[in-house]
């Protein structure tokens, strides 16, 4: 999602990404796949009553 919210601002023309930076760094964006990986996993986990 966060990569789609970038690409989307680069390509509309609106968004300065030499002054601004992206919308969402690629720091939050680790952070959110770390996030939702471990919930995964820890989520099939509780399910096979490990």
């Amino acid at each position: 999602m966060h990569a789609l919210v970038n690409d989307r601002f680069e390509k509309n023309g609106r968004w300065d990404t030499d002054q601004l930076g992206l919308p969402i760094n690629r720091s939050d964006q680790a952070a959110t796949l770390g996030l939702f990986n471990s919930t995964l996993l820890l989520g099939a986990r509780a399910s096979a009553g490990w």
